[in-house]
């Protein structure tokens, strides 16, 4: 019995032996379990705080881009972590993204430099092509501790610190298109699609809207300086915008009618200046006058009506009404003057309409052909603003609407008011109201500009038209689309950047 006891021994010890190495692995394997658990744990928490930081970063500079265009340089380069602070903070730092709720990183914290510290190239001021403003920037610096579970166990602290960084501003760049400019600040809204099937599709230019109404940006704060009236640009239930991209100095009603993949880029709450494109290095578009080509020796009211052939010539027209028949426009200026009523003095509701190279002028009933007065005072530095009652005393405007679907009109070539096919004098306000048919749209195409006027899009149809004017309605589908041989200069516009 002894020996085959002493025989046993080294089985038994052999079994120990498997066990021990057995638990030692089993250790290693939870070890090493554990460690891609904390490693993976803290690269998601990186992450995090990474985007956190990111979307703080672009709303801080978002709102320096503000307040420097509401207070000026000077007023910004005062300490702002008391306004850029709680703006941080909401981003994803103590907040969550609605500023209400649990946090979506619980104890993080938040590093503010404006402008950024070295050896950030945005520190200091980089003159010249490419250059920038460093108090245009702001640095973001998230800090974020993670507790770990099994990393410890190698003697290491169980608590970690994720450090997170990010750099964003801004800088004022050219738009390399121009598509629709709406310019009137106290537009309200400056772009609306009025009802449940409105929708808007501009193809190739980008939407510049100069209404200054209080609305939300892309973060879905609320900008703008004007309080009362409907946000800056206004999609209704059940309406849709597509554009390449969409700038709002105010803001914008509803962010999910401006998102993508209908909108390729919105812009809204930074209260970028809107240049008036016809007035090109402080000097403005001329008024029509005799010296400019007007003739003010044919002055004519016509009406054109079915089974009816009319051949107009360049003049001043009281009112031109066009219900059918034939309508040829040669060459040259339509000054469209009315004599003492408010009533449409281009009126085109039926016929087949052709005319090549010509332009009309929608003025006022006191317009003076020989000196271009009193138009030529609507731009003058001081008065270069909405009219109110007092400008236009005694003055009688009339409105444009064009309903027919037949309709061929292009603008002149060259002079002036090359490009222009619809040009109203700039302290007229009438509406402007295009129904381009439901089957057989029109083909015009040049440029609509009516600085204080609302252009009324009223049914569905291709619009071949640059357009600058006050405001722009939308009642029905509609495709504007932007000739590209325009000469209108590119936009200036501050856009956000993040950089680092």
């Amino acid at each position: 019995m002894k020996n085959r006891s002493r025989r046993c021994q080294p089985t038994a010890a052999r079994g120990g032996y498997l066990l021990v190495l057995l638990a030692f692995l089993m250790l290693v394997l939870i070890g090493m379990l554990g460690l891609v658990i904390d490693t993976g744990m803290l690269l998601s928490s990186h992450r995090q705080a990474q985007n956190a930081a990111d979307s703080a970063a672009r709303a801080c500079a978002h709102r320096i881009q503000f307040e420097e265009r509401l207070n000026g340089l000077n007023a910004i380069n005062n300490d702002m972590n008391a306004i850029l602070q709680p703006i941080a903070d909401r981003y994803g730092l103590t907040l969550n993204q609605n500023g209400t709720g649990p946090a979506t990183l619980p104890g993080a914290a938040v590093t503010i430099h404006r402008p950024p510290l070295p050896p950030s190239p945005y520190a200091t001021n980089l003159e010249g092509p490419g250059g920038h403003t460093a108090n245009h920037y702001v640095e973001i610096k998230v800090t974020y501790p993670v507790g770990t579970f099994f990393i410890q166990a190698l003697g290491i602290t169980p608590s970690r610190l994720v450090t997170a960084r990010a750099v964003a501003g801004y800088e004022t760049v050219s738009s390399p298109d121009t598509g629709i400019i709406l310019l009137d600040p106290d537009g309200s809204p400056g772009l609306s699609l009025q009802n449940s099937n409105a929708s808007l599709t501009v193809s190739n230019g980008p939407i510049f809207n100069y209404s200054l109404h209080q609305g939300l940006n892309g973060f879905g704060d609320t900008v703008g300086t004007i309080s009362t009236g409907q946000a800056a640009a206004t999609s209704r239930v059940g309406g849709a915008l597509t554009a390449p991209a969409v700038y709002v100095s105010g803001g914008v009603d509803t962010l999910a009618n401006f998102s993508s993949p209908n909108v390729g880029l919105l812009n809204a709450g930074n209260l970028s200046p809107v240049f008036d494109p016809f007035f090109k290095e402080g000097v403005p578009l001329p008024v029509p006058t005799i010296a400019n080509g007007v003739d003010a020796t044919n002055f004519h009211s016509v009406v054109v009506t079915n089974n009816t052939r009319y051949e107009f010539y360049p003049g001043i027209y009281s009112r031109i009404a066009i219900n059918g028949g034939t309508a040829i426009f040669h060459p040259g200026i339509y000054v469209l003057q009315p004599l003492n009523s408010t009533d449409e003095v281009l009126s085109i509701t039926g016929g087949t309409i052709q005319g090549d190279g010509v332009m009309f002028y929608n003025t006022g009933s006191n317009y003076d052909a020989s000196t271009g007065a009193p138009d030529t005072g609507d731009l003058s530095v001081a008065t270069d603003h909405a009219p109110t009652g007092t400008d236009l005393v005694n003055t009688h405007f009339g409105e444009i609407s064009i309903r027919g679907t037949n309709i061929n009109l292009t603008p002149m070539t060259s002079g002036p008011f090359k490009d222009i096919l619809f040009y109203q004098r700039r302290f007229n306000t009438q509406t402007i109201t295009l129904q381009s048919g439901l089957t057989t749209p029109g083909s015009h195409a040049g440029m609509i500009y009516a600085k204080w006027a609302e252009l009324q899009l009223n049914e569905a149809g291709v619009y071949n038209f640059g357009i600058v004017v006050g405001t722009l309605r939308v009642q029905a589908n509609a495709v504007v689309t932007i000739p590209q041989n325009l000469s209108l200069p590119p936009q200036q516009v501050q856009w956000i950047f993040l950089v680092e």
